[in-house]
């Protein structure tokens, strides 16, 4: 518990997903990965998007490629996720939409 607390910024124990989701960056078209970090944002949105669009039989979602470069196939992915999910359409990956990919 104190690791979990200590990575939260010493949040008290509470929703770790708004926590989680709190810490990921707004991801957009052309953002990507620097390749130099462990934190590779782009392709764990990728990951997510392929994942949400296999659970709920959104077979084009599914073929988002794993590159580390929100191109525009990631953005029209995101785009599916957000209208599938009643969320706004904006291709913007950020707190709503990682709310719905990680939640």
């Amino acid at each position: 518990e104190a690791a979990l607390r200590a990575w939260a910024g010493g949040a008290a124990p509470g929703n770790w997903t708004e926590i989680l989701v709190d810490n990921l960056p707004p991801l957009q078209l052309g953002s990507k990965d620097d390749g130099l970090s462990s934190t590779w944002y782009v392709r764990r949105l990728q990951n997510e998007v392929a994942g949400y669009g296999r659970w709920n039989g959104l077979g084009a979602v599914t073929a988002v490629s794993d590159d580390g470069v929100f191109g525009q196939g990631t953005k029209k992915a995101v785009e599916a996720v957000q209208a599938h999910a009643g969320i706004g359409v904006d291709g913007v990956a950020g707190k709503d939409t990682w709310t719905v990919l990680i939640g």
